[in-house]
């Protein structure tokens, strides 16, 4: 992949990342930092001017963003391990009322960008940080990963799946993205 290239002074400012791909794409992180992605070959006026055409897409994102509640891990070690404790221990509940799917091992990690995560080999991984958020929203993200040891993708037939083992999961999902990793 070619170094990163930096927006020429537009009102919006973005970094280029190029690789062998077909087609140009934004992607608009929590902290606002727009990244255009884009083929090998892409003449910077077509990316200046893919930008210039999404740009209230982009507002509107920033926008959103700007309302984001961040969860933070606390930075002194004792209250760390407290939350890992506390994390565990409420995720080990929400488990056993799922007997019929049963991880290879429950870990509890910091993870820079995921709420949680699911490995081929059934280790289910939920972020340190999930023990922050409301109840509700812990139950969500353990149960999804759940659904991955039977569906290891995001088809309907996962959502189908998630649904009958947790009503409103579509509506815990939204309520998730208020929520920023920071």
């Amino acid at each position: 992949m070619a170094k990163p290239e930096h927006s020429p002074n537009p009102s919006i400012p973005y970094t280029v990342i190029r690789s062998r791909r077909k087609t140009m794409a934004l992607v608009l992180h929590p902290d606002n930092q727009l990244e255009v992605r884009c083929g090998l070959k892409m003449p910077l006026a077509d990316i200046k001017r893919f930008v210039q055409e999404k740009e209230p897409w982009i507002r509107r994102k920033m926008t959103e963003n700007s309302h984001l509640i961040p969860v933070k891990v606390p930075s002194e070690p004792k209250q760390m391990t407290l939350l890992r404790h506390q994390t565990r221990q409420k995720a080990l509940m929400i488990l056993q009322r799922f007997p019929d799917l049963v991880p290879g091992r429950l870990m509890i990690r910091r993870q820079k960008r995921r709420w949680g995560s699911c490995s081929k080999n059934g280790v289910i991984s939920i972020n340190l940080c999930a023990g922050l958020l409301p109840d509700e929203l812990l139950e969500y993200i353990v149960v999804h990963e759940l659904c991955h040891l039977i569906h290891f993708d995001h088809s309907p037939r996962f959502h189908h799946h998630l649904e009958q083992l947790l009503p409103g999961a579509q509506v815990r999902s939204r309520a998730l993205q208020r929520y920023l990793l920071a």
